[in-house]
Order: C-alpha cells, then structure tokens, then sequence
C-alpha cells in the first residue's frame, strides 16, 4: 500500500499491530517526543488503530497497553456508544460521517497532511452517559516505509460549554429584557388609560419570561452538577399541555402566525414527574417545533397511554408533531451538547430535553422524521395511576 492510499476498509490483526509497535520502538526519540505533550498523544496505524500512547494516555489504562496486541480504535477506547455501530467498529458507522474525529483522520489519510477538528464523543460508560470534546490534530509519519498518524487530543469541554452557556444565556436574557424596555418605552408616551391596562399585562409577561429564562440557566447548570433537587406529583396531561400552548403562544419570535393545537387524549391521563422540570422540557420541544414550522404552518401536542412491558411500569407518552423534516446531520446529533442548527454556540434545548429526561424524570425521550410523517418527538414519563390520587394538579 502506498503512503498516499487510504487503508482498506478492515481491521488490522494482530500480526500487523505487533509489527507497527516494533517499527515504532525503533523508531528514534519517538516515545520521548510523544511523552513531551501534557495532552493525550497517540500514534495510530492507517486502519487507525491505537499502537502507542503518552504518559497521560497510558496513565488511564488499567493494565499496561503496550504489552498486549488489542489495539482499540479512538472511539473504541473512549467508550463512544456509537463505536460498534458496524461490525468494523469505530469510522465505519452511519453516525462516524459527521464526527469530527473521524473526519480528521481520513482527510489526514487522503490528503496526507495535517488535519484539525472538533469533535464530541458520546460515552456510556458505567451507565453514565457523558460527552467529552476535543480539539483532534492529526498528522502523518513515516518510518520504515510505512504510514502512521499522530493524533494530539486537546480537551475542550469546559471551555466550549461554558461559551455556549454564555452566549445562550445572554441571547435569551437580551431577548427578554428587550421586550421589556420595549413595552417600558410605549407606557412612557400612552396616556390612554384603556392602552394602558392593555400594555400592562404584556410587561408582566415579559418580566416572567425574562425570570424564566433565568431559572432555566439555573437548572441546568444544577442538573449537570447533580446538584437539581426534583419533586414528584401527580400532573394532569391534558390541563397541562393547554397550559403550554397558552404560554408559548406568546412567544412573537416563534409562534407568530402559527396554529397551536392540543389533541385531548382518549382517557384522563396523570403523569409522575416534577412539575418545573417537565414544564421546561415541553416548553423545549413546542418552541423547537415552531421554529421549524413556517407562518400559517400547524404544530400540535397530544398524550396517550403507553402499553407497558411486562413486569415495567405503565407510562404516558406526549408527543409534539409539526411538518419539518430533519436534515440527515441533525438527527444524529441532535442531542449532543455541542449540537445547535441556530448557529456557533447557540442553542442547548435538545439537550437539556434528554438529560432533565433521563437523568432526574425517570424518562425517556426519541424522534422520527421522514416525508410521510414529519418531525414527531416523543417524551415518555411513569403514569400516576388515578386509584393512588384523586387530585388533579
């Protein structure tokens, strides 16, 4: 194979591994250059398997990985959940097209020279879920005939959460409290007292929104620590989601000339779950859902009973519909933390819907959408059987 060929789609075995590791070892100053970085350094095959790793990589491992022939992938090694995707393993997925690691590291290998990216690996590990960001810089090396890459991994996580943490927090925040100085300038000039009583009700929305938009910020940073309290209750579906649409129908940015429609269920319905939490969660999927829809355009929100597995608890399902249809790129990353089709650094409600979800709620969340059915989320809670309560919240 030449140094300039892409590698064949296989894994390398094991006599291949054991001849690329004895190349290295022989390979002057390698080992010491790569011990040099205080970031993860790999040395990676053309398969892109892991031959050698620096002190900090090698400080991870629970056995000494230099003596063995397993040679996991990068993505293997990190725990991706989209790892084994395809049998080939870690670059062969449907999900690998739109990571920023793999995509560095065959663009290093087709182009032949330096690539850099950011990447975000989704783990699982230990029933965890977690992202980890980094900055991937890949470059080509050659010894002995042969093609290797070497992979730095710079972590990114802090920082680039906490820019999109600011710059969400401060776009909402600006949002809120421009309409507010908004209907604060049309009371300084009215002196009709019926445009007043009008004008007053829509300052007080706007204050609310704006304390909102702060209470959101506030538990999610809580929630990502750990540290968010939650309190379950019996929650009535049907008030509630009349209530949701009533609230983000005043929300001009995304709901302007729009229909909003609540499909009562067949049966009363009790959801278990914190009030707060599943509020903002609702609220999350109906304004995703309206930004893309168009004027005149229909989304509409419903719950239904949802057959229980044997030996699991029953549960409600609520779901929100509109006639978009996701881009092949959004609905694999649409959860990620990093993920925002509203522009760099913008947007975390996607994410904030699965980890309130499936970290506090006792819940889960999914989509389809396709041609035939549009865009349906799907956000699934513990049903509060109406023989253990007769109030309805």
């Amino acid at each position: 194979m030449s140094s300039g060929d892409v590698a064949e789609r296989r894994r390398s075995t094991e006599e291949e591994i054991r001849r690329y590791r004895e190349i290295l070892a022989r390979a002057d100053n390698v080992e010491k250059l790569v011990d040099s970085f205080s970031i993860c350094v790999l040395v990676l095959d053309e398969r892109r398997h892991i031959l050698y790793g620096n002190k900090i990589f090698r400080e991870s491992l629970n056995e000494d990985f230099l003596q063995t022939c397993k040679a996991p992938r990068p993505g293997e090694f990190f725990g991706c959940r989209y790892a084994w995707e395809n049998p080939l393993g870690c670059g062969e997925g449907e999900q690998c097209r739109y990571c920023g690691a793999g995509q560095a590291l065959f663009a290093s290998l087709e182009e032949n020279h330096r690539a850099i990216k950011e990447c975000v690996i989704e783990t699982s590990r230990e029933g965890n879920f977690t992202e980890l960001e980094y900055r991937i810089t890949v470059d080509p090396l050659f010894f002995e005939g042969y093609r290797f890459l070497l992979v730095t991994l710079e972590d990114i996580s802090r920082e680039k959460h906490r820019e999109r943490m600011e710059r969400t927090f401060f776009h909402d925040i600006m949002n809120s409290a421009g309409v507010i100085q908004g209907i604060a300038e049309i009371l300084e000039v009215t002196e009709n007292l019926g445009e007043l009583q009008e004008t007053l009700p829509l300052l007080k929305q706007g204050a609310s929104r704006l304390v909102e938009e702060i209470e959101a910020q506030r538990s999610l940073l809580s929630a990502e620590r750990g540290t968010l309290r939650v309190e379950f209750e019996a929650l009535h579906a049907e008030d509630f989601m009349k209530r949701i649409a009533e609230e983000v129908s005043f929300f001009p940015d995304v709901a302007r000339g729009k229909e909003i429609v609540v499909v009562p269920p067949r049966e009363p319905l009790q959801a278990r779950t914190d009030r707060i939490l599943f509020r903002r969660v609702l609220m999350n999927m109906m304004k995703n859902a309206l930004e893309a829809t168009p004027r005149e355009g229909l989304v509409s929100m419903g719950c239904e009973r949802q057959e229980a597995k044997e030996g699991a608890e029953e549960r409600i399902l609520f779901w929100v519909h509109n006639q978009g249809v996701l881009s092949s790129e959004v609905r694999h990353r649409i959860f990620q933390r990093s993920f925002s089709t509203k522009g760099e650094g913008r947007g975390i409600g996607t994410y904030s819907i699965k980890l309130f979800l499936t970290q506090y709620l006792e819940g889960n969340v999914w989509f389809v959408s396709d041609e035939k059915r549009g865009t349906l989320f799907y956000a699934s809670l513990p049903l509060w059987n109406f023989e253990e309560t007769k109030g309805s919240p």
